[in-house]
């Protein structure tokens, strides 16, 4: 059954990419016009309001469903070796996505977005040795402004994703290594997927 859900975040991360790259034609990352370019495709783009709201609901998806199937695979006990590469790469997989989310907030660049990765950075900033190192890169100078921004959204279209495809192929490999038959279940896999997809 833990299988089932596995098979739903890579749907999740395709509709994320899918929705990302549709989004990205539109986006400018400018302090100028992040906000206007935002709200052309949420109120005027054709059917901008669908793509822009199945990229943002995938996201709080993912985050639900990863958690549902790492709870699963603690109580199967499958993290257990030989599995437990496997189960690592997961929470390091867990971790890239809410490095996405943090990223893809401030992308926005409303009031919202804005004062969330003020404090978010404020507490990266708190960590001893390379709290003012992580501050600086991240803002790219003194001040919020067009360097803020260019930074996180290199960081959420262009390194984040990459990563994340080298992690998630790694991550199916190493189950498939493991546990003989994981993509034998197609039609229960995708039963579960539509039903995601549905409620998404």
């Amino acid at each position: 059954m833990w299988r089932l859900f596995g098979w739903s975040l890579v749907m999740l991360l395709l509709v994320e990419a899918v929705t990302g790259v549709a989004l990205s034609a539109f986006y400018s990352p400018s302090a100028t016009g992040a906000w206007a370019s935002v709200a052309y495709v949420q109120d005027q783009m054709p059917m901008g309001w669908l793509v822009r709201g199945l990229h943002f609901h995938a996201a709080s998806a993912i985050l639900i469903v990863a958690g549902v199937h790492l709870v699963q695979i603690a109580l199967a006990g499958t993290y257990k070796a030989p599995r437990s590469l496997v189960w690592w790469l997961g929470i390091v997989l867990l971790l890239l996505v809410l490095v996405f989310a943090i990223s893809g907030y401030v992308l926005r660049w409303d009031q919202a977005g804005y004062w969330a990765n003020r404090v978010e950075l404020g507490i990266a900033s708190g960590t001893p040795v390379l709290g003012g190192a992580i501050r600086k890169i991240a803002i790219g100078g003194n001040e919020y402004g067009n360097l803020t921004l260019t930074r996180f959204y290199a960081l959420h279209v262009i390194v984040l994703p990459v990563i994340t495809l080298a992690g998630v192929i790694g991550h199916l490999v190493l189950a498939r290594r493991h546990t003989p038959g994981t993509w034998s279940q197609g039609l229960r896999q995708a039963l579960v997927m539509a039903v995601v997809f549905a409620v998404l």
